[in-house]
């Protein structure tokens, strides 16, 4: 079509009731396109039964407009955009459910557990999968609460967990590429050095036994591997 008839048509396009969007805004930053959206979304659940493992991360949409809720991240190659949480199959890349980061809550209260929260929403409809995620998202308490849906996970710890044994953070008393695995009834943590004097700790629901791989140069954990298979999808293999 013409550029100027795209032009009018965008002006006087509307996703929701014009009246009322002051409103909803008030309480939904996203009232705009909000009913649209969750369309869309519920469509992607719909029409495609995901593989056995899948993957949640963030994801930069790159965007320099007018936004509230527009991001600021330096590590990313956009730098500038929306910021998405995605739940997608890590086999065959498909997005399977997405939701939007709209900053802080409108009445300003800060976000507790958001990693947890973010999680638990976006694998409702799931069973028998496993979530694979990375270090914001990962804990004990979040693993328990997926076990109870039937579903597992594997994910990076940050270091300060209290659920960590102080053995497997002895980093400078183990030799490089070595591994160190503590086990409870239905959880597994493992400790790789993966350089000198540094440790990347795993936690996984879904192994079981201390296997390592003595072929790979590293010997890498069976745990690592499988997190670096299925992680791939976002961010470049922790340990190469």
């Amino acid at each position: 079509m013409a550029l100027y008839k795209f032009k009018m048509i965008s002006r006087a396009l509307r996703f929701d009731d014009y009246s009322s969007r002051r409103q909803q805004r008030s309480h939904d930053k996203f009232a705009p396109i909000r009913t649209i959206w969750d369309k869309w979304v519920d469509s992607l659940t719909t029409f495609y039964n995901p593989h056995d493992n899948v993957t949640i991360d963030e994801q930069l949409l790159s965007f320099r407009g007018r936004c509230k809720f527009r991001q600021y991240m330096p590590s990313k190659p956009a730098k500038y955009g929306i910021k998405l949480w995605v739940l997608v199959d890590s086999s065959s890349k498909y997005v399977w459910n997405i939701q939007p980061y709209l900053g802080k809550a409108v009445s300003g209260v800060v976000e507790k557990q958001q990693g947890k929260r973010v999680v638990l929403d976006l694998v409702k409809g799931l069973n028998g999968h496993n979530i694979t995620v990375d270090n914001f998202f990962t804990s004990l308490e979040l693993s328990q609460e997926l076990l109870k849906q039937k579903l597992t996970i594997v994910g990076t710890l940050r270091l300060n967990k209290k659920c960590i044994p102080p053995k497997l953070l002895q980093c400078k008393h183990f030799p490089l590429f070595s591994s160190s695995f503590a086990f409870s009834k239905d959880t597994t943590l493992v400790s790789y050095i993966s350089r000198k004097n540094k440790c990347t700790v795993l936690l996984s629901t879904l192994h079981h036994q201390d296997n390592v791989n003595h072929e790979h140069a590293k010997k890498l954990p069976e745990i690592v591997e499988y997190y670096n298979y299925t992680k791939g999808i976002f961010i470049s293999i922790i340990i190469k």
